[in-house]
């Protein structure tokens, strides 16, 4: 009697936000791994990584295999440009972290 062979050829979609908006999305085959994408690059901030969650507590380990649909979120530090002004006209502007 033959054994029956589980097999989930299922494909997933992983989203990549970032800022609030698609950055890429790709689709991946059940229990393989998604290839991590360029890192996103901008003046207003710094990259800091891939996160599962949209609080950036758990960031995504790229070793892991996919199981199902995920959106994954870009953490960024974001950069602010500060302007000192005297009697009207700007002084100095600095860029600063938020």
């Amino acid at each position: 009697m033959g054994g029956v062979i589980a097999c989930d050829s299922k494909i997933h979609t992983v989203t990549f936000i970032v800022d609030g908006e698609e950055f890429d999305k790709v689709s991946v085959r059940y229990g393989e791994r998604v290839s991590r994408p360029a890192d996103p690059t901008s003046e207003k901030w710094d990259f800091k990584g891939w996160y599962a969650d949209k609080e950036f507590e758990s960031i995504y380990d790229f070793t892991q295999p996919v199981l199902s649909d995920l959106t994954l979120y870009a953490k960024l530090d974001y950069w602010y440009t500060v302007k000192f002004m005297v009697d009207g006209s700007e002084y100095k502007s600095v860029r600063v972290k938020d």
